[in-house]
C-alpha cells in the first residue's frame, strides 16, 4: 500500500453499544497504519476512555512493521473495573513476521466495565484520500472473550 508520507489509515476498529441505551455505537479501540519517513509503515493502537467530562482518545507508541512481508498483530483489551480505576489496558503486539517481538501498551486509560466489544470493523475505516494506492490484505481474524496472555 502506498500513501503520502505521514498519512494514516484506521484499519481496525472495535466498538460497542452505548451503555445507557443511546442509538449508535461507542468506539472503544482502533489500530492505525501510518506511513513514516521513507514510506516505512508503522502501526499503533488507540484506546478511548471516559473522564466524566468527555470521551478522550489515547495513542500508544508506534511499532514498525515489514512493508514487504506479512505481519501478524495481536490486539488485547481489558476494560477497567469502573471509571475511576486504572486497571484496564489496551495492548498491541507484533507476534508474527520478520519484525515480531515488539509490543506497546496503553494502561489505565480504557473504558469501564459498562462497555463490551460487540462490533469489529476491519479494512480501511478512515483516512483514504487521493494519494492512496495499492492494496492491503487481511488474511485472518480471530476474536476471544478471554485474553491470550491469561
Amino acid at each position: 500500500m502506498v500513501f503520502a508520507a505521514k498519512a494514516a489509515h484506521v484499519v481496525f476498529q472495535a466498538a460497542g453499544a452505548h451503555p445507557n441505551g443511546d442509538p449508535g455505537d461507542v468506539r472503544i479501540l482502533e489500530i492505525e497504519l501510518k506511513a513514516g519517513a521513507k514510506n516505512r509503515l508503522k502501526v499503533r493502537a488507540f484506546s478511548y476512555f471516559d473522564d466524566q467530562s468527555k470521551v478522550r482518545k489515547i495513542a500508544s507508541r508506534s511499532i514498525r512493521i515489514d512493508e514487504n512481508g506479512w505481519n501478524q498483530l495481536l490486539l488485547e483489551w481489558k476494560s477497567a473495573s469502573d471509571n475511576g480505576s486504572p486497571d484496564g489496558f489496551t495492548r498491541l503486539s507484533l507476534i508474527g513476521g520478520s519484525r515480531a517481538g515488539k509490543s506497546v501498551e496503553i494502561s489505565g486509560r480504557v473504558l469501564d466495565q459498562r462497555h463490551a466489544l460487540d462490533i469489529a470493523r476491519m479494512g480501511v475505516i478512515r483516512g483514504v484520500d487521493a494519494t492512496t494506492s495499492g492494496s492491503c490484505h487481511f488474511d485472518t481474524f480471530e476474536s476471544y472473550r478471554t485474553l491470550a496472555s491469561q
